[in-house]
């Protein structure tokens, strides 16, 4: 007899390229659910600068307002360091870019054996703590992330293509 099964459903991660750090914040089934709404737009703003998107005129006012610059970046950033105040929401969007980068598939990139690691780095134990925390949250939050997690402990998130954060 035939196996009448349904074929598995395709996983999340199968070499494809994941959308930008914007459109994750977007996304309700990704980051969506905590970055969507207005409260983040300007978190999201920041997303799409280090993106080197393109900016609308109200984008492109807050870059103006931010950085004292009149013209945006055109391409990417490889670094970026943001200086806030407390409690203005930056560990949180540093746990989803840090997430970001470790839902990217490195495999094509690594050796046998071999993990690709996002390291998360804070000023001390309570934040890192709090760094982890958030980026459960998140993985916790998607269906579709949840579904790569192969491994969570306070201290590391692992997933089904070969990527770890620390």
């Amino acid at each position: 007899a035939k196996d009448s099964a349904s074929p598995a459903a395709p996983r999340a991660f199968d070499g494809s390229v994941l959308k930008s750090l914007y459109d994750a914040m977007l996304d309700p089934e990704l980051f969506g659910k905590t970055f969507g709404g207005p409260t983040f737009e300007s978190w999201r703003t920041v997303a799409k600068i280090l993106d080197g998107l393109p900016l609308t005129e109200s984008e492109l006012a807050l870059y103006r307002q931010f950085t004292d610059r009149m013209e945006p970046p055109t391409g990417p950033f490889n670094e970026a360091y943001r200086i806030k105040p407390r409690r203005a929401g930056g560990t949180l969007f540093g746990a989803a870019c840090g997430l970001h980068a470790a839902l990217q598939d490195y495999r094509s990139l690594l050796g046998p054996w071999e993990v690709a690691t996002t390291a998360l780095i804070a000023s001390d134990r309570r934040q890192a703590r709090q760094l982890m925390n958030y980026v459960q949250g998140l993985v916790d939050d998607s269906p579709i992330i949840s579904a790569e997690l192969v491994k969570k402990n306070t201290e590391t998130v692992e997933f089904a293509h070969r990527s770890v954060i620390e």
